[in-house]
């Protein structure tokens, strides 16, 4: 396959927190990912906090590499780690995905899939992610 999945800077909104886990729903309806919140540089976010990170569309992968997961964990600047994971749930208009080890779903359209096979569940799929991080809002006097 001939593609290269370059990470990108999104924009989301926190638009729901439980425990530990965090609920992002991307600009543009381009989908959601639920995360730690461990991987959010801020020790308190809040519902309708803005943030930006790194992501990349998802690659369906034949032969999985030795990601590094500590990276992400241990980086606390916003630089893309490239994460393996396993399709959880597809259909014909959108995917899941979850990388377990970090407790992160992803939930795109299925547009953001690079593949050469049929999709199916728990096939092996890499794509990049940053920590992410709270945007100032401007305050006006």
């Amino acid at each position: 396959m001939n593609y290269v999945i370059n990470p990108v800077l999104m924009g989301g909104i926190i638009s729901k927190i439980t425990g530990d886990t965090v609920k992002i729903n991307l600009r543009g309806r381009l989908g959601v990912i639920e995360t730690p919140k461990f991987l959010i540089s801020s020790p308190s976010p809040k519902i309708g906090d803005s943030i930006s990170f790194y992501f990349s569309y998802i690659e369906v992968v034949k032969n999985t590499c030795d990601y590094d997961f500590d990276e992400i964990v241990r980086e606390h600047n916003i630089i893309p780690c490239l994460l393996g994971g396993k399709i959880t749930e597809f259909n014909d208009t959108a995917i899941e995905v979850s990388v377990k080890e970090l407790s992160i779903v992803v939930r795109v359209p299925r547009r953001w899939v690079f593949t050469e096979i049929s999709l199916s569940n728990d096939l092996d799929v890499e794509f990049y992610l940053s920590r992410m991080q709270i945007l100032q809002t401007a305050k006006i006097s």
